[in-house]
């Protein structure tokens, strides 16, 4: 006896006998015909195994993005101070080009109130998001005029800008108002004792304290996906250059220049002068300079 099927397997089904007969051997045949079970029962068995696998699928992304999401209330500790984050900050002002690149790199332009102090010119690929955010001025701004924008938080580049001896504001001055302030990690070890505003350092400067404040910021505003891609890109594109750079001799503490050229400087120098807040532009493609002369460029 041979038992043929016709029909595709999808439970579920009823196997009927269609007919019976022997084939040009004189063996006997059998046929079965695969019959639908009743529509209903097809279509709600189909609707439930569809509903599981969307129920995975979000199980999955859910936990993929919760390795990221910053869980709220967030305290950082920044430069010996404590701040406490109910939520991310909707109005920020970035005092400092540095700081301002670094939130439009992480994608923060609506979250941007506005900005100041822009020595030189925004990293090209971010005109034209820093072409939508507020400038209060490109040089030092007041106090009263960041306070104008109703900032929920005030990120700085240099004591300049907000700290004991700034021309703007201290960092008391905005926690009095309940609003949160951040200052570059690289700028907590400075000492201003070299006659000028920018500084000097105990301490390296090097590209962790870079990676620290993309790190706080991404944490700060809940986009740690992009902060984790921004530092690893420039971790990925800076190493042909710190590679190149090994051999060049260290360039004294007393090294001075305009901060312009102080941004070329590579962290893998002996640079002790600051400023140590370097514009991404620059912490990412760091241009070679020729080796010093007797100590001096």
């Amino acid at each position: 006896m041979i038992f043929i099927y016709t029909g595709v397997l999808f439970p579920p089904c009823c196997c009927y006998p269609e007919r019976s007969g022997q084939d040009h051997t004189g063996r006997h045949l059998k046929i079965f015909h695969r019959q639908p079970a009743h529509p209903e029962l097809k279509t709600g068995r189909i609707m439930k195994m569809l509903k599981t696998a969307v129920t995975l699928c979000a199980l999955a992304l859910g936990c993929a993005a919760s390795s990221f999401a910053t869980t709220y209330p967030l305290t950082i500790e920044n430069c010996g101070q404590k701040m406490t984050f109910t939520h991310a900050p909707e109005r920020a002002v970035a005092l400092g080009q540095n700081t301002a690149e670094i939130m439009l790199l992480l994608g923060l332009k609506d979250k941007l109130a506005a900005t100041a102090f822009w020595p030189t010119k925004v990293m090209p690929e971010l005109e034209k998001q820093n072409a939508q955010v507020k400038l209060l001025t490109v040089e030092i701004p007041t106090l009263e005029s960041i306070l104008a924008v109703n900032p929920d938080f005030v990120a700085a580049q240099l004591p300049l800008l907000l700290g004991p001896d700034s021309k703007v504001a201290k960092r008391e001055d905005f926690s009095s108002l309940g609003i949160n302030s951040y200052l570059s990690p690289g700028m907590c070890a400075t000492r201003k004792n070299t006659g000028d505003i920018y500084g000097s350092r105990d301490a390296l400067w090097n590209m962790d304290l870079l990676y620290k404040e993309i790190a706080d910021m991404a944490a700060i505003f809940n986009v740690q996906d992009r902060g984790e891609k921004l530092i690893a890109d420039y971790k990925t594109g800076r190493r042909p250059c710190a590679k190149s750079l090994q051999d060049v001799p260290a360039i004294p503490p007393s090294y001075s220049g305009s901060p312009a050229r102080r941004r070329l400087l590579t962290p893998t120098w002996g640079v002790k002068t600051a400023p140590p807040a370097l514009s991404p532009a620059y912490s990412a493609a760091i241009t070679p300079l020729p080796p010093p002369q007797n100590g001096r460029r």
